[in-house]
């Protein structure tokens, strides 16, 4: 046989070799843990949600998922982990809003887009809701606008910081209302809602599921869900957009699976199929109905990456607006 006959052989049963197993490996995939990054503390909301996802998709699976607490600066810690992981599908990511699009566009550290992420399936929804210390005047959505045009710059709003959904969203309801709050920053929405408990702050702009029991209470009153819709756990909360004063307030809460750079489509399209049988599941929605989400109908990677695009353009017009 010549010689490059032979090596011509040779390549052809290299490549097919090659290109075999990497059929394999995708077909067999997880044939070991897998490791859900959540770039958030634990006992976080999105921490409670990762830990009851991991254990559904896991038995899906046949694999124990694994969560991996990577918390600070407002998630990029957690994230930028996620991108530098091998693109091989042991290392994924729960990621929202805040992580994926809005502090990359306000913490100059990131220096990533959500873009650059491997999308595989949006999952779960959620609403913030402005919320009022006991004795604060107003009690609906307009006498707040009113009151807050009454006292221009007087009503303290608390934050839980710059680059979070609850803290932009409020920015929208306030350019939407022609008013403005004096933001008071908070290291978390725990300490937040303490102060307005407490009478020490006007309004806070917070996740409802954090405050919707005090709210039931009476110890904090709701002036509206930051959202175009009701929030299925809290149907009987007006949003914003019911007022007469302000519409097209319509910011919600989103998170989803997303993977390092270049994950390799079989195990993309592996991923997908098997949490959207989860998402069908009346007990997976009742779950997280619990924790006052609500879930997504199944949907594809385009879906998903579609709405980081979207979210981006949205949020970027919106800052550009807050910062003139």
């Amino acid at each position: 046989m010549r010689a490059n006959q032979w090596c011509t052989r040779f390549g052809i049963v290299a490549a097919v070799a090659v290109f075999g197993s990497i059929g394999y490996a995708a077909e067999s995939y997880p044939t070991k843990p897998i490791t859900l990054i959540v770039p958030y503390p634990p006992g976080a909301a999105v921490d409670t949600a990762a830990r009851l996802l991991a254990q559904d998709l896991g038995k899906r699976l046949g694999q124990q998922i694994i969560v991996d607490n990577v918390p600070g600066a407002s998630g990029t810690i957690g994230a930028k982990k996620a991108l530098r992981a091998p693109a091989d599908g042991y290392t994924l990511m729960l990621g929202n809003v805040s992580d994926m699009v809005l502090a990359p566009m306000l913490i100059k550290e990131a220096k990533y887009e959500g873009s650059d992420f491997t999308p595989i399936a949006k999952i779960l929804g959620g609403t913030a809701v402005i919320v009022a210390k006991p004795d604060f005047p107003a009690n609906t959505t307009d006498e707040l606008i009113a009151y807050a045009r009454a006292n221009p710059e007087k009503v303290t709003m608390g934050s839980t910081g710059s680059a979070t959904f609850q803290t932009l969203a409020a920015v929208m309801f306030q350019q939407k209302a022609g008013i403005k709050f004096v933001e008071v920053p908070y290291k978390g929405g725990a300490p937040m809602t303490v102060d307005l408990m407490g009478g020490q702050l006007d309004v806070g702009a917070i996740a409802l599921p954090s405050v919707l029991h005090f709210i039931r209470q009476g110890k904090l009153k709701s002036l509206g869900v930051l959202s175009a819709q009701r929030d299925v756990g809290a149907p009987d909360l007006p949003t914003v957009n019911e007022s007469r004063l302000v519409k097209e307030v319509g910011a919600i809460m989103w998170g989803g699976i997303v993977g390092p750079p270049k994950l390799p489509t079989e195990v993309v399209v592996k991923l997908n199929k098997s949490i959207n049988e989860m998402m069908r599941t009346a007990e997976f929605k009742q779950a997280h109905a619990q924790l006052g989400s609500f879930t997504f109908e199944p949907s594809t990677p385009a879906d998903f990456r579609k709405l980081i695009s979207d979210e981006q353009v949205l949020y970027r017009q919106l800052i550009d607006a807050r910062e003139k």
